[in-house]
């Protein structure tokens, strides 16, 4: 590695490819809900996991299996003083595969990013494709336990699409997607344990270079508009929604 090849006394930089080292991205999991809180870190930490812990990692690495690119590559720096100790070390370029996620009725909702160096990823090996994911959980004795035996890809979307907001109602009951598709917003409502399509609301009004935000309030939601715009959407009785207002701050 490259600490083995920094001499004493020297500092040294190396550019270290993915692939050298990795066929599929790593794939590192967290998840907190009540009573049920999972991360790399506290693997890493304690050297040890739950059964139900194990099977977790496991499942997300098996499903998430995305071919590293040719040309991903970090630079690696390495410094060690005239008696050959490291005291120094960095990293720089590199990208991480982010991910946004929500807490529904029985299930956390999460999706990733695929854009890596301009580039798109590889998704084909994923079971079911690109799209929303789900993980469903049950609650026992007021805590959350996951199952991951049931990750699927409940919702398809286009890479090409950009995800502005993955969010769940208070409730838990509703999901709600706002994506911009060829400059247009539009907002999409699953149902929360089902992830079935409730309704997909095209939001013409909103300018296509607007950085938009959701913010969600018992019984309608309010779109933020760049600073400048604001649109409130009525909750139905039946959980979709009307655009009700769209005006400029005064």
């Amino acid at each position: 590695d490259v600490a083995g090849r920094t001499q004493p006394g020297t500092e040294h930089t190396e550019t270290v490819y993915w692939k050298d080292y990795y066929e599929f991205y790593p794939i590192y999991v967290s998840v907190d809900l009540p009573g049920f809180h999972y991360s790399p870190e506290k693997f890493n930490r304690t050297g040890w996991e739950t059964e139900l812990e194990r099977q977790l990692r496991e499942t997300f690495d098996a499903f998430f299996r995305v071919p590293v690119l040719e040309d991903d590559a970090m630079e690696i720096t390495v410094r060690r003083n005239s008696q050959g100790d490291i005291v120094g070390s960095g990293m720089s370029g590199g990208n991480a595969i982010n991910s946004v996620g929500t807490v529904a009725e029985g299930a956390c909702y999460f999706t990733v990013d695929l854009h890596q160096n301009d580039q798109l990823l590889d998704t084909s090996r994923i079971p079911g494709g690109y799209g929303l994911y789900r993980l469903p959980y049950s609650m026992k004795e007021g805590s959350a336990v996951v199952r991951p035996e049931e990750l699927a890809m409940v919702y398809p979307l286009e890479p090409e699409n950009e995800l502005i907001e993955l969010k769940a109602t208070a409730d838990g009951k509703r999901v709600l997607l706002l994506t911009r598709e060829q400059g247009v917003y539009w907002l999409t409502v699953l149902d929360g344990a089902t992830a079935e399509q409730l309704q997909r609301l095209e939001l013409t009004h909103i300018p296509e270079d607007s950085g938009v935000s959701l913010q969600i309030y018992d019984g309608f939601l309010v779109s933020l508009e760049g600073g400048e715009r604001f649109t409130v959407l009525e909750e139905r009785a039946d959980g979709t929604y009307r655009q009700a207002l769209a005006a400029a701050w005064p």
